[in-house]
This record gives structure tokens, C-alpha cells and sequence, in this order.
């Protein structure tokens, strides 16, 4: 585990946002090479080369990245499950 993963501190880009969020978008974007980062970039308006950064960072902490992506889907999914549930309580 990554030093700064038990520190408590966040892995970010200097007034932008968490490495996992732009590794996650990478993954998602379309094309390949630079040109997944370029339009990550063009996005979230960031410099190409924060981008840049960004996946260069995930290159030397991969498994701490991904942990992290993970649990933010798993929490996106228990919140998606805990609206349904609300909304078949109000519905009926």
C-alpha cells in the first residue's frame, strides 16, 4: 500500500481533482494513447500535461488507484440501491 494511501492524504492534481477520478475518465475515454488523455484533458479542462501527470502517477501505484476507483463504484451502486428502495417506498 502506498505511503500516501495511509497517510490520509488524497493523491490530486494541484487545484483539480483526485488522481482516481482522471484514471477512471482515461479508462473510460474513447481512442487510445495520447489521444485518451487528450480528450480527458479537453474534458475537464485540464492541461495535457496534468493529465499526463496524473497517469504517470498511476503507473507507479496501480493497485492503490484501481482500490480506490473500486470503492467509489461499489458506493455509487449502494447509493443508486438505496434511492430505488426510497422511491418504491414513496411510489406505493
Amino acid at each position: 500500500m502506498a505511503a500516501w494511501e495511509n497517510s490520509g492524504n488524497r493523491a490530486a492534481l494541484i487545484d483539480g481533482p483526485d488522481i482516481w477520478e482522471v484514471i477512471r475518465m482515461v479508462h473510460e475515454a474513447p481512442g487510445n494513447g495520447e489521444r485518451r488523455m487528450e480528450e480527458v484533458a479537453e474534458a475537464v479542462d485540464l492541461p495535457l500535461s496534468q493529465v499526463a501527470l496524473a497517469v504517470d502517477f498511476y503507473a507507479s501505484n496501480p493497485d492503490a488507484i484501481d482500490r480506490r476507483i473500486e470503492t467509489d463504484e461499489r458506493e455509487a451502486e449502494r447509493t443508486r440501491m438505496l434511492l430505488e428502495r426510497r422511491e418504491r417506498l414513496l411510489s406505493s
